[in-house]
């Protein structure tokens, strides 16, 4: 189990509100990841927290030995995941600038891998890391889709159309950090409309809210 204090000292997400607390911590076989909501109100923790660390790790247990996959070691409570620490830069950070075609290509095979799991992972644009040999991991699954091993043609029909937003995904994330990349189709991906992309935007937003509308009611009750 890890300990409190953080391996190297460092925070990766500040959490509260509705938002996951993650950061470094030392464990017996080394230093990992603890992603948790202890620094939400007990209503998100116990709520909120659990339901996402539970489909979160749905979707880590369906990927479990994918290459460029975090690994998940353990639950180390009801709203936590403790997670293999991946050697990588967020893909956009100045070290990471000199990207090439061929990390794209390795990121589009990872979706695909994913997709064959039956997983979508639902925000790539911003939770990927270059490794220091220049290839791909996904990180934080917390938006993360398990399609259902019964769906049948409807989970196919899924998969199909989670392979074009990946694409989308794809071309938008080369145009922010090697537009000179862009080949003539992916910048007409850029801004191209998904199907369904209304509905998607509209539960987005609804989320942003809640959690905005948890945030300034914690707020408003002052330290204890």
């Amino acid at each position: 189990m890890p300990t409190e204090g953080n391996a190297d000292g460092r925070v990766l997400r500040e959490g509260g509100a509705a938002s996951a607390f993650v950061r470094v911590v030392e464990t017996p076989g080394g230093p990992a990841v603890r992603k948790d909501f202890s620094r939400s109100g007990a209503l998100v923790r116990f709520t909120v927290g659990i339901l996402m660390a539970r489909r979160e790790a749905r979707a880590y247990a369906r990927l479990d030995g994918v290459a460029g996959v975090p690994r998940l070691i353990a639950r180390p409570a009801v709203d936590a995941l403790l997670l293999e620490r991946v050697d990588g830069v967020p893909c956009g950070a100045p070290v990471a600038a000199t990207v090439t075609q061929a990390f794209f290509d390795d990121l589009e095979a990872l979706l695909a891998r994913l997709r064959s799991r039956g997983v979508l992972h639902g925000d790539v644009k911003r939770n990927v890391l270059v490794t220091p040999s220049g290839g791909a991991v996904l990180v934080d699954f917390g938006a993360s889709f398990v399609v259902p091993g019964w769906s049948g043609a409807l989970g196919r029909r899924l998969v199909a159309l989670a392979a074009r937003y990946d694409e989308r995904s794809i071309a938008r994330l080369k145009a922010r950090v090697v537009p000179d990349l862009l080949s003539p189709r992916e910048r007409g991906l850029v801004d191209a409309r998904m199907p369904f992309e209304r509905f998607v935007k509209a539960g987005e937003r609804l989320l942003r809210r809640a959690g905005r509308l948890v945030g300034a009611e914690k707020a408003s009750r002052g330290p204890r």
